[in-house]
């Protein structure tokens, strides 16, 4: 009798650790999370605190951040807020342009063991990189042979890989960035990335925090090219907080998530036409300001030439 009892309670023991390993949880995704440039705070944006505070494990288990949720790396106040911050949460980060510095980089390695890492969940290889590197081939290289040799291994139904940079965004009229420094690491990372993995069974979803910072610029985005993914989102710019809310079950589902009120968002209302059409004229408007004088005479060549060519030029005899 006794040992009916022990193997039931094995069976049981089993069971129950079968269950908790396929669990479902949600994570939380956030860009820019220092907030706007303008505001010289030492912290976390005020109204993403608000947000995790209250909504801590009713909407989400985990929060990642998309890099840029520090300002100033050599600002020990602003660094000791964010530990603060965070303290209470189960969290992971990437490094953005303004975490690439020692201090941080040394949470890094402590708290996850290096600046690239991964963990697996259910069968979602979740891959955590640091693509704020200058570019060389051989660099590039080593991390995409990273993430295919954890393939290989973990042999995952998804890959989710998180970076600050937008590794898909090969210019700003595909999705306009909030700046383009070390993009050259990341594009060649994607690409080569693309040319192996696209249309594969294995479904593959990027997300990207580096958008959103100001005004008149996307703050979320969503694509899908075949088994490829692509969602971005950041906050900063004051009139749109958005973040992404990552669902880790047997498969993956995404929504996007207003900071705000805590509405969630279809993706397909942040689709790369919807996207591109909000963009294209601040873009544009933006490329003029920024080459004024190359637009000025170029409109004062071509005035010249039509009225050359008109009947109101007259000819001096």
């Amino acid at each position: 009798m006794l040992r009916g009892l022990f193997r039931l309670l094995t069976i049981l023991l089993v069971i129950n650790n079968s269950y908790s390993n396929s669990k479902d949880s949600t994570i939380l995704f956030i860009g820019h999370a220092y907030g706007s440039h303008f505001d010289d705070d030492s912290k976390l944006d005020p109204v993403l605190l608000n947000f995790i505070n209250t909504n801590n494990k009713i909407l989400f288990d985990k929060i990642i951040f998309g890099g840029d949720f520090i300002y100033n790396c050599n600002d020990v106040t602003e660094i000791k807020n964010f530990k603060n911050s965070v303290s209470t949460f189960d969290y992971r980060f990437v490094i953005g342009n303004h975490e690439n510095c020692d201090k941080i980089l040394e949470i890094s390695k402590v708290n996850f063991g290096d600046f690239n890492y991964y963990e697996k969940q259910n069968d979602n290889l979740l891959i955590y990189l640091n693509t704020s590197s200058n570019y060389s081939k051989d660099k590039v290289k080593d991390m995409f042979d990273y993430i295919k040799n954890l393939i290989e291994k973990e042999n995952p139904n998804n890959v989710v890989l998180f970076t600050h940079q937008v590794i898909f965004s090969k210019n700003d009229f595909y999705l306009r960035v909030n700046s383009r420094k070390f993009y050259d690491f990341g594009n060649n990372l994607y690409q080569m990335l693309y040319d192996d993995f696209n249309g594969i069974d294995t479904k593959f979803h990027f997300f990207s925090g580096d958008i959103g910072a100001f005004n008149y610029t996307p703050f979320a985005f969503f694509d899908n090219y075949d088994n490829f993914y692509l969602y971005a989102v950041g906050i900063g710019n004051k009139n749109n907080s958005k973040a992404i809310l990552v669902n880790l079950g047997e498969d993956i589902s995404v929504d996007f998530i207003d900071i705000n009120n805590s509405k969630i968002e279809s993706k397909e209302n942040y689709t790369s036409l919807k996207v591109q059409l909000y963009q294209l004229p601040k873009l544009l408007l933006f490329h003029i300001k920024s080459n004024i004088y190359i637009f000025a005479f170029l409109i004062l060549g071509l005035s010249y030439i039509y009225f050359k060519n008109s009947k109101f030029y007259v000819k001096k005899i």
